[in-house]
C-alpha cells in the first residue's frame, strides 16, 4: 500500500544568530517503489533537503537526498526532489538508486540549486537505475548555481542499464548564473 504524503523536508537556517553553524539532516527513504505527484511552485510535492542561512546570517549546509528504490521511481505533475543552498552553506547531493526505471513526467524535476548572491556550494545530482531513465513533458535533472552566486555547481551524472530518453522539451543540464564554473554531465 501506498503512504501518501505531501512535502518530506530538511532544512537549517543556522541558529539565527549571525556565524551560527546549524546543518540540516540527511533524509534517506527505502522503498520498494515511488511515486511523487505535486503541484508546481511552492505547493510542489516532493523530498527537499535546505541550507536557508541567508536570512538568520548563519551557516550551515544542507543534507543529502538518498533514494533507494528496488522498483520503478516516476515523479509527475511537478514533482520535485530538491537540495538547495540560500546563504554561506553548501546544499547536499542527490543520490537516487532504483532497481527499475526512473521515469520524470509533466514538469517534475530532480534538481540541486545554490540561490542568487549565494556562497554555497550547490550538490551534485546522481542517478543510477537498472531499467530506462525517461524524461518528458518539460521535465528536467539539474544542478544549478544563481546569479552572483560564488559557489560551483555540481556534477550531474546519470547511468542507465537501459535507455536515456528526453522528450517534450526535457532536459538534463548544469549551468552557472555567477562566479563559479558549472559542473560536469556525465551520462
Amino acid at each position: 500500500d501506498a503512504l501518501p504524503i505531501w512535502q518530506v523536508t530538511s532544512s537549517t537556517t543556522g541558529s539565527g544568530d549571525p556565524g551560527a553553524v546549524g546543518n540540516a539532516g540527511d533524509v534517506v527513504v527505502v522503498a520498494d517503489e515511488l511515486t511523487i505527484r505535486g503541484a508546481t511552485g511552492f505547493d510542489a510535492s516532493g523530498i527537499f533537503s535546505k541550507s536557508n542561512s541567508a536570512a538568520s546570517q548563519g551557516v550551515g549546509n544542507g543534507g543529502s537526498i538518498t533514494l533507494s528504490i528496488t522498483g520503478d521511481a516516476t515523479l509527475d505533475d511537478g514533482g520535485l526532489i530538491e537540495v538547495s543552498s540560500s546563504g554561506d552553506g553548501n546544499a547536499g547531493n542527490v543520490l537516487v538508486g532504483v532497481g527499475g526505471n526512473l521515469r520524470l513526467n509533466g514538469g517534475a524535476r530532480i534538481r540541486s540549486t545554490s540561490a542568487d548572491f549565494s556562497r554555497g556550494l550547490a550538490g551534485s545530482v546522481t542517478l543510477d537505475a537498472a531499467g530506462d531513465v525517461l524524461l518528458d513533458g518539460d521535465s528536467e535533472v539539474s544542478a544549478a548555481t544563481g546569479a552572483q552566486s560564488v559557489g560551483p555547481g555540481g556534477i550531474v551524472s546519470v547511468r542507465a542499464g537501459g535507455d536515456v530518453g528526453l522528450s517534450g522539451g526535457s532536459r538534463i543540464s548544469s549551468s552557472s548564473g555567477g562566479f563559479g564554473n558549472a559542473g560536469n554531465i556525465e551520462i
